[in-house]
């Protein structure tokens, strides 16, 4: 009887191993799934990004276009200040360089060139980072305060 229950105990074991395998299975098919589709999202979301970006980037040069001309039309008041007005000559130039460098680059060569400088500028990239995340915590705070203060009091 104690080789029978032994049998039984290990027939038992067999199917518990088993089932569990199966389990498994199921479970990494279902993990290969979930990584599969979010492999394709993520793909989608990076193209939407880009073609969004693209289409923004003509705005934005042109925009950066307007500063420049704004600046050129500003040196007319410097017409006695030649040294002003060379260096605001100057700043409408390299605005009038950036707007061109906008319009005929792709989202992907601008990303990789500020990821070449981030590494190339450690220090400066930490700072900027910190500089912009205390701008943002402040922008934050100052607009809940903003919202408390307008809110309504309300009657007791």
């Amino acid at each position: 009887m104690v080789g029978k229950e032994q049998s039984r105990g290990a027939r038992q074991s067999e199917s518990a191993s088993e089932e569990w395998d199966a389990l498994k299975g199921d479970f990494d098919d279902m993990a290969d799934a979930a990584i599969s589709r979010g492999r394709h999202f993520t793909e989608i979301a990076r193209m939407q990004v880009a073609d969004f970006a693209n289409r923004r980037k003509d705005g934005a040069a042109q925009s950066v276009a307007d500063v420049a001309t704004s600046l050129r039309e500003a040196t007319h008041s410097f017409d006695d200040r030649p040294d002003i007005r060379a260096v605001v000559d100057t700043a409408a130039e390299g605005l009038e360089q950036f707007a061109d460098s906008i319009r005929s680059r792709s989202l992907n060569d601008m990303l990789a060139d500020l990821e070449d400088i981030a590494q190339r500028h450690p220090t400066m990239t930490a700072v900027l980072s910190v500089t912009a995340g205390f701008m943002a915590a402040r922008f934050i705070k100052s607009t809940s305060v903003e919202r408390r203060r307008s809110a309504p009091i309300p009657s007791p």
